[in-house]
């Protein structure tokens, strides 16, 4: 809640916020009782995936080794950094050059912020100077072409490794449970439970919960 005021020639500004709670830690967030932090809950999306009778083989097994691994959120750090040149015409048809690894999907994101048909979007990806999956998602090419829009020039917006690290893609954190069975002759199964949080500009991470096991 805001409320304004005048006070002589002052405007005062009062400010009522609610405390809500924080989570910062997945497998807290995933816990029934969790507060929601999204409407429907904070699980985005569940996948599973199985090959023969898990639990029958473990039963099978002389040894049976339960472990937890986490791994840290990681920077690609392409030796170039996230950069794009974009020059929205007087025919209002507009050219984006980004050393991108999704040039058709680009367009239809610019087609989509902008109110643009395809044909009026013409996408340049020149030579990459590194990426590993960092430049699969739009981040600076919608600012270069507002800019170049209001300015009616060329723009090129280019990040510093700083902001390359704070404003795009990162791999996710995870935290990953191994369940691993062996026998004294044939090995035996494996079964695995991947956790991984989504941040808000982390924005391919299709679930925070993903389930595999195999056995054999």
């Amino acid at each position: 809640e805001i409320s304004e005021c005048l006070v002589g020639s002052e405007m005062c500004i009062r400010d009522r916020y609610e405390a809500l709670p924080v989570i910062t830690d997945v497998e807290e967030a995933i816990k029934p009782e969790a507060w929601p932090i999204h409407e429907g809950g904070n699980i985005v999306g569940t996948s599973r995936a199985e090959a023969g009778n898990v639990d029958e083989a473990f039963q099978e097994c002389d040894y049976v080794f339960e472990d937890r691994y986490t791994t840290q959120a990681i920077h690609h750090a392409a030796i170039e950094p996230h950069v794009a040149i974009a020059d929205f015409a007087p025919n209002g048809k507009l050219t984006v050059y980004s050393p991108c690894q999704n040039t058709f999907a680009f367009r239809v994101i610019m087609s989509r912020i902008f109110g643009l048909s395809y044909n009026r979007i013409r996408m340049v990806a020149p030579a990459i100077g590194g990426a590993f999956g960092g430049k699969l998602e739009v981040t600076v090419e919608p600012v270069a072409a507002v800019l170049s829009q209001m300015t009616g020039k060329p723009v090129k917006v280019e990040y510093n490794r700083k902001e390359s690290i704070l404003s795009t893609r990162v791999r996710h954190a995870s935290v990953n449970y191994v369940k691993t069975g062996l026998d004294e002759e044939h090995g035996g199964p494996g079964q695995l439970r991947f956790h991984f949080p989504q941040a808000p500009r982390q924005s391919q991470a299709k679930g925070l919960l993903k389930e595999g096991a195999g056995a054999h």
